[in-house]
């Protein structure tokens, strides 16, 4: 029987090109977007309902700034644009009709000096920089730092003035109030993550640096905070001395009007999660529209905040029901990034008018994803995620997305193969948006189940912290508890459960195969691996201590790491595993993953393992996510007694 589904490799390939980093610019928004078979990141803008492309063909505006990146791009005043270069992570400018000139020196080593979240200050551009200076990945510095926008620091490293902000060895979310006197900004040190403790640092600007820094919120845990810490992930200037800023204080990320000489206020006290974890420099999940005026991210959906009325009121935005940590606002003027459970990312405005709120996207909201071919995908095809509670041991809930097989090619009702895909992070979730990953997979008869497993974000800090200690434990428990569940109803066929994931969904997939669990066959994507190494310097400086509090601290907790690492246990391997690795990763390194793959090299069970050159963590060549998924499904397809050529019966 022949492969019915219309879904292929290649319409997979094509939903990998979100766009990123939304701002408005006179009106009008701006964004990134990838290019080029996703190989390249472009700065855009809407004209007349087109897309028009800014940046020029060879440029590529991404930063490797915490390796997961962050803003790479500001507008200049009168037009133009300050960027960062991804092939040698300098600062440029480009003016209209003009090549671009870089306004930042060459680095003595390879990537050796690389900015985000760039500001125009004068005439000047400030920004985040990080400087490697050794060998070591954690040989990490970082400072905001002035640089002139004539390009005279681009041949004088000395022209570059470090604005000297202390006490923090990670930084994020510089802003200047109205008038210039002050800035803020959010700090964390090791062992944290920006989500564990973060603090709100102020300071006076004096002769053009920062002076008298003092810490007015966010860090080690009061008497009235719900959970270990009290993180920050967005803060921005109300006036010249008043502060906007998102908190866990309560458990939950609200939004505090903060007096910088008095005390905080919680405009709106509610236990949802307005906020979410800042894992890259300069995202955004709220924007202002008035003195007591916000428009929010409610769970990843906009909402109007009034303080006044003490009101949340989400906005109808029809199928674009998830939008990203990327808001933006001028006037009566929202932008974002949109998608939904049948939508592909878009960009999307929100027009605030007399009679209500406009929604409306570059060409209209698709009504459901374009193929490779030209044609429009039948919604036939697509999975409607099915948003449940699972019961645990010990009373535990867990949430989920469950994505049955459908489509005329995804057999008779009844069992059926599923695969649990387990998000990454681990501080992180998935949501509901869609996943042609998983439609390419759904549309031939195998189910998709996502738990939204403890440490995951989006349910409050203490569902957050969950995981705490607990890595490689509560993660693998919700997913056998959701699987184990499905089979129990008669979804999921016995014997036919897999599981997939990538960078710590990668780890509890091969912790699933290498200790005793439901699952028959296993995708790890550049997997976190070696608990040991990972805690000891193969990895990046951002991650390099996140296993203090996920797992332990070595070396008292040596035994633990062990016990709990898939690289200890490969010789316990149970089951089939496929393993897709980028060769250019620096946070779940080759070199790692390789050492696994050689203690797996003669066990019985079946093992796969390739490796893409020119791929960083997160697959995003085109030509990649079709060979992956595609080897992915002939993977799972051969496990569950299926073949390539035809749906599950």
């Amino acid at each position: 029987m022949p492969d019915l589904s219309p879904i292929t490799s290649a319409d997979v390939g094509g939903t990998h090109s979100a766009p990123l980093w939304v701002g408005i610019v006179d009106g009008v928004p701006w964004w990134i977007q990838p290019v080029d078979e996703g190989t390249r990141y472009a700065l855009v803008r809407e004209r007349d309902g087109e897309i028009i492309r800014l940046s020029g063909a060879t440029a590529n505006l991404r930063t490797r700034v915490h390796e997961y990146g962050g803003q790479p791009w500001v507008a200049l005043p009168g037009g133009g644009f300050v960027y960062t270069e991804w092939a040698d992570q300098r600062l440029y400018s480009q003016t209209p009709d003009a090549q671009p000139m870089p306004l930042t020196p060459a680095p003595s080593r390879p990537a050796g000096l690389r900015y985000a979240a760039p500001m125009v200050v004068g005439d000047e551009v400030w920004a985040l920089r990080e400087e490697h200076y050794g060998d070591a990945p954690t040989d990490v510095r970082r400072d905001f730092v002035a640089v002139p926008l004539d390009g005279s620091a681009a041949a004088d490293p000395s022209r570059v003035r470090a604005l000297g902000a202390t006490g923090h060895h990670f930084l994020a979310g510089l802003r200047l109030s109205p008038d210039g006197s002050r800035a803020a900004w959010i700090g964390w040190n090791h062992p944290y993550m920006s989500w564990d403790r973060s603090e709100v640092v102020v300071a006076d600007v004096i002769a053009g640096g920062f002076a008298n820094q003092r810490v007015i919120a966010g860090g080690a845990p009061t008497a009235e905070a719900a959970g270990d810490g009290i993180a920050v992930c967005q803060l921005e200037w109300q006036d010249d001395d008043t502060l906007l800023y998102l908190s866990d204080l309560t458990g939950w990320f609200n939004l505090y009007r903060h007096p910088i000489d008095g005390s905080a206020t919680n405009l709106l006290p509610i236990d949802h999660e307005l906020g979410g974890p800042l894992w890259r420099v300069g995202q955004r999940w709220f924007a202002q529209l008035g003195v007591d005026r916000f428009v929010v991210l409610d769970h990843s959906h906009p909402a109007i905040l009034d303080a006044a009325a003490a009101t949340l009121t989400p906005i109808d935005t029809g199928a674009l029901s998830t939008w990203g940590a990327f808001i933006a606002a001028d006037g009566d003027l929202i932008a974002d990034v949109a998608a939904g459970p049948k939508h592909v990312s878009v960009l999307a405005t929100l027009r605030l008018t007399d009679d209500g709120i406009r929604l409306s996207t570059l060409g209209g909201v698709p009504a459901l994803p374009q193929l490779a071919t030209g044609e429009q995908l039948s919604e036939e095809w697509l999975p409607t995620p099915e948003f449940r509670w699972f019961e645990g041991e010990g009373g535990v809930r867990v949430p989920a997305y469950v994505y049955r097989p459908i489509g005329p090619g995804s057999g008779a009702p009844g069992p059926a193969p599923y695969v649990v895909h387990i998000h990454g992070g681990p501080t992180g979730e998935n949501g509901s948006t869609l996943d042609l990953e998983f439609a390419y997979l759904t549309s031939r008869g195998i189910g998709v189940v996502v738990p939204e497993y403890g440490g995951s974000t989006g349910y409050g800090r203490l569902w957050r912290e969950r995981l705490n200690g607990q890595w490689g434990v509560v993660d693998l428990h919700d997913a056998s508890t959701v699987a184990t569940a499905l089979v129990a109803e008669g979804l999921a066929a016995p014997g036919k459960l897999g599981i997939r994931g990538g960078s710590a969904g990668g780890f509890t997939t091969a912790a699933a195969l290498t200790t005793p669990s439901p699952f028959g066959a296993g995708v790890a994507r550049y997997p976190v691996i070696d608990l040991v190494a990972f805690a000891s310097g193969e990895t990046h400086d951002l991650e390099s201590q996140y296993m203090a509090s996920i797992v332990g601290r070595l070396p008292e907790d040596a035994a633990l790491f062990e016990e709990r690492s898939p690289q200890a246990r490969a010789g316990q391997l149970h089951s089939p595993i496929l393993i897709l690795q980028g060769l250019d990763d620096q946070i779940c390194m080759a070199s790692t993953t390789e050492r696994f793959v050689d203690a797996i090299a003669d066990s019985p069970v079946r093992h796969e393992y390739i490796a893409y050159e020119g791929e960083q963590h997160g697959f995003r060549k085109a030509s990649t996510v079709r060979d992956a998924i595609e080897r992915e499904y002939a993977f799972f397809a051969r496990e569950f007694g299926l073949t390539a050529s035809e749906p599950a019966q």
